[in-house]
């Protein structure tokens, strides 16, 4: 299959925060978010440690999560 690279069903989004508890904030109401009416998300983490600290702020928060580095 090949097709272009319009996906309406993906989307980038990048957002400036303060760090610490904003940035967890920030991306649980994200998650919550994109994951309406689809059941899922991904999120993209610059290093292992924040995908695992990304994982940790989710499930604290509820959200069930697998984390891949």
């Amino acid at each position: 299959i090949v097709t272009g690279f319009d996906r309406p069903n993906l989307a980038c989004r990048v957002q400036k925060v303060r760090g610490g508890a904003e940035r967890e904030q920030a991306l649980v109401e994200l998650v919550k978010q994109s994951a309406v009416g689809r059941g899922a998300a991904l999120v993209y983490a610059g290093s292992r440690k924040n995908a695992e600290l990304a994982r940790e702020a989710l499930e604290r928060n509820g959200l069930r999560c697998g984390l891949y580095h």
